[in-house]
């Protein structure tokens, strides 16, 4: 938190530089980098914190992430297996949690498209055809609104009755919400949502 308060590249370096060395890049993913990202939504929404604080320490991670993930082989186009479809809702830009998820996927051996900000339910539904075992995965922050929530999952089910995707959400938006439908899952937390996707 004080590398994020000071602005100080350095120090978060540092303390990453640490704990991946002590304890590898997905632990410090789990249990550094996700719990952090929802303290700091905490302190954003409670004014503790600006904008820029935000701003300046999700890019370090960003950066940090799209390394490891350019260095992780690719999965083959041919692989059989669950695949994922990482998305943001339209209107939800925050995608740094996904990104996460995306690398721990893909670390596990798992096939991940990351589609990430703004993507038009319509847009999920066109892969059904071409991934007949696919997991479309959300991890929020802002949208849908809490009050919007049970109209977003009716809309969900509308548009995509007539395939066979499942849904999994999470984040802020979707703690203590239940699950809708047997296609439609909420997890309280990423570290729940990672459970229930690396154990399908």
């Amino acid at each position: 938190k004080i590398s994020m308060l000071n602005f100080d590249e350095q120090l978060f370096r540092s303390v990453s530089q640490t704990f991946e060395e002590q304890a590898g890049f997905s632990d410090l993913l789990l249990r550094l980098y996700l719990p952090f990202m929802g303290q700091i939504g905490m302190l954003w929404l409670t004014n503790a914190i600006c904008p820029a604080h935000e701003h300046f320490v999700t890019n370090l991670i960003r950066q940090r992430l799209f390394r490891a993930i350019d260095e992780l082989p690719t999965v083959d186009a041919s692989y059989g297996g669950t695949v994922f479809a990482l998305f943001l809702p339209e209107r939800e830009i925050h995608d740094i949690s996904l990104l996460m998820v995306h690398y721990l996927l893909r670390s596990s051996g798992y096939r991940s498209l990351f589609l990430g900000q703004s993507v038009p339910l319509e847009d999920l539904t066109q892969l059904d055809a071409q991934f007949p075992n696919l997991h479309c995965v959300a991890y929020c922050t802002t949208y849908p609104a809490e009050n919007g929530v049970e109209d977003y999952f009716n809309r969900v089910t509308r548009e995509s009755s007539s395939t066979s995707l499942h849904f999994h959400f999470s984040g802020r938006v979707f703690a203590g919400v239940d699950n809708p439908s047997e296609r439609i899952a909420c997890y309280g937390d990423g570290q729940s949502l990672l459970t229930a996707l690396l154990n399908l």
